[in-house]
């Protein structure tokens, strides 16, 4: 069986980092998108099992990167954001995304969602 592969996209290595070490200590093969661009071909290349997302990437945003993978894959989407506009939310819930969390965030919150997704 191969190993479950989660995509962390966002533009703050320090968050990156953070995410990374407690979604490995779990045991999943975590990789990294800083931009939009790199987000959407690492989709195309690796298909992963989940993708926590940023809204505000440079290059191509959050929403469209979020829309190109629910037209292209069933890969469960969740966004960790620091926009805690109610539309923006709405927008992408009705999308199809799979969770919605505000930084700052607790880690662990973060590694639960996952966790309920993935199960």
């Amino acid at each position: 069986m191969s190993a479950t592969i989660i995509l962390v996209a966002d533009d703050d290595p320090v968050i990156v980092d953070l995410l990374y070490s407690d979604l490995e200590a779990e045991g999943w093969q975590v990789y990294a998108a800083y931009n939009g661009d790199e987000t959407i071909k690492f989709i195309h290349e690796k298909n992963p099992d989940l993708v926590i997302l940023d809204i505000g990437m440079p290059g191509v945003d959050g929403v469209e990167i979020c829309r190109h993978i629910l037209a292209v894959s069933k890969v469960p989407v969740v966004m960790l954001t620091g926009r805690r506009d109610p539309e923006i939310k709405s927008k992408c819930l009705a999308m199809g995304v799979e969770g919605y969390l505000t930084k700052p965030f607790r880690p662990q919150r973060v590694v639960d969602t996952v966790t309920s997704l993935l199960l």
